[in-house]
């Protein structure tokens, strides 16, 4: 979809180079931190070319100027190979950043390096929606503008992608998840499923431009588009307890708003003929989407219509939330943080876990997924005590304890259950995919309504820190607005934005509200009236 934005300053950078760990970043001591860096390197209404577009190098006249895609830079000192086709030596844990002599290796990793190394590893082994750019971007250790560059070549190449495999009848379906990566970075990540093994494309590892689901893969996904969201922390996670303020609903209202943008992106790229999943995976992090019930929704096609997205919360994390709530109410807030912080989450990172549909709404295959992730987790390690300790007060077996925590972890997916079924009532009127949540659940309409019976009969109640989440109203104080999305500046068009909302629209990650969404009321109205037909 056109944004009328000029990309022109990047279309000259040499994207040659398919390791992401070999980008380059801003020396240590004059890189800033990407909170305080992106309204300044990118704000629309900034003339002057900052020391991040001029590869963070503009403070040294004293070192040559570096082109931002150059294969190696030092870490510390700025310092780059005299002949480029030599690399300095890498960190060998991280394999990130690079050092011109072991003295300015040994200055960083005393200095801040040895803490932040563990981080970037852990994030790298941990999950696939990381990859070494993204956490140089994140780090400070890479540009926006660089990073922004990237990203733009690496999703011309994913729709390109797309659109192969849609003309070859390949493509079966398109899948977005967003996700929190940091207090302060938001990603949106894509995988497309193929309807054979297709082989046009080499195989991927990771840290490559583009990963996508096939039949011989099914855990690569894309981290499609990935951006500096908030200037301030937020959302953070509290284990046990859905935790949000009105400061971080400004931050959901953006999540939202690059959602949307992302849909209309894809629809737009295939002329109307696919369009994600009517439902949106999202982490623990942003849970609050679904249980404050936001959807995501296209431009008006007519005055009372229009189509919606659903985010739903990976059932993994919901139950180890069912685990952390039932051990809070039965050991006590220590306890649970005890079992917290006593899990493996790298545990599932080599594992096969099946999340289906079918599962959602089954009261039995949420107590199968509960007992899955507690085991494999070593959850079920960590409780031992507290159930050997309550059933000596108690009198009863450690059994019955255990019994007892199953209990109360299923109650929570019994709110979960119902507060599924009222947020998504109505949704085959309301989506491109018209679908109802049953149909979604590979559910007959016998099973969904013995399922809303039990719940009915079960009559579970919402705790009072999903209330107060779902009752919260959003901070209306500029104040808060400058922390989250910057002070507000003035376009060249004359529109004032937010610095970061700003930022967001230069680099295409924002619909720009000023331009008239024509083109895509026109597909969606085709779409209605079915003279193109989605696939």
């Amino acid at each position: 979809m056109s944004r009328g934005i000029d990309y022109s300053k990047w279309d000259t950078l040499d994207d040659s180079d398919d390791d992401e760990a070999e980008n380059t970043r801003p020396p240590r001591h004059e890189q800033h931190s990407s909170c305080a860096a992106a309204p300044s390197c990118n704000d629309p209404a900034n003339t002057t070319i900052s020391p991040c577009r001029q590869g963070c190098r503009a403070s040294r006249p004293e070192v040559a100027q570096l082109d931002l895609h150059s294969s190696s830079r030092c870490a510390v000192c700025g310092r780059s190979p005299d002949d480029s086709r030599h690399q300095f030596p890498r960190c060998n844990k991280c394999k990130l950043l690079h050092y011109c002599t072991r003295e300015c290796q040994v200055k960083d990793w005393k200095g801040v390096h040895k803490e932040e190394c563990e981080m970037a590893k852990e994030k790298l082994d941990a999950d696939r929606m990381y990859a070494p750019s993204s956490i140089q971007y994140m780090h400070g250790w890479m540009s926006s503008d660089e990073y922004f560059a990237w990203q733009r070549r690496r999703e011309e190449a994913l729709f390109k992608d797309i659109k192969a495999l849609h003309a070859s009848g390949q493509l079966d379906y398109i899948t977005l998840n967003v996700k929190r990566m940091t207090e302060t970075h938001v990603a949106i990540g894509m995988w497309y499923r193929t309807t054979g093994k297709y082989t046009a494309t080499p195989p991927i590892n990771e840290g490559t431009r583009i990963r996508k689901l096939g039949t011989a893969d099914v855990h690569n996904m894309a981290i499609w588009r990935l951006c500096l969201f908030s200037k301030m922390p937020g959302l953070r996670e509290v284990p046990g307890q859905v935790n949000v303020t009105p400061v971080d609903l400004i931050m959901l209202e953006g999540v939202e708003q690059l959602v949307n943008s992302a849909i209309e992106d894809i629809v737009m790229a295939t002329d109307g003929k696919r369009a994600p999943y009517f439902i949106i995976d999202t982490d623990v992090n942003l849970e609050a989407l679904f249980w404050r019930k936001i959807t995501t929704k296209t431009v008006d096609v007519t005055r009372d219509r229009q189509f919606h997205w659903f985010y739903l919360p990976s059932i993994a994390e919901t139950c180890q939330s069912a685990i952390f709530r039932a051990a809070k109410q039965l050991f006590g807030p220590a306890a649970m943080l005890q079992v917290k912080f006593a899990s493996n989450p790298a545990a599932l990172n080599h594992k096969f876990v099946t999340t289906a549909p079918q599962q959602l709404l089954f009261r039995k295959s949420w107590e199968k997924n509960i007992e899955f992730f507690a085991q494999t987790l070593e959850l079920d390690k960590a409780l031992q005590p507290f159930y050997e300790t309550r059933a000596k007060e108690r009198g009863v077996s450690v059994k019955d304890v255990e019994a007892e925590l199953m209990a109360v972890a299923l109650t929570f997916s019994d709110v979960f259950r119902m507060h599924l079924i009222d947020y998504l009532d109505g949704c085959k009127d309301k989506t491109l995919w018209r679908k109802s949540l049953a149909e979604h659940c590979q559910m007959t309409d016998q099973q969904f309504s013995r399922v809303a019976a039990e719940l009915a009969e079960l009559k579970p109640s919402y705790p009072n820190d999903i209330k107060n989440a779902m009752s919260m109203q959003r901070s209306q104080i500029d104040r808060d607005m400058d922390d989250v999305m910057g002070k507000k500046v003035k376009l060249k068009c004359g529109h004032s934005v937010r610095q970061l909302e700003g930022m967001l629209r230069q680099n295409g990650m924002l619909t720009d509200p000023t331009k008239a969404q024509q083109s895509m009321v026109d597909l969606l109205r085709k779409l209605i009236s079915g003279e193109v037909k989605l696939e």
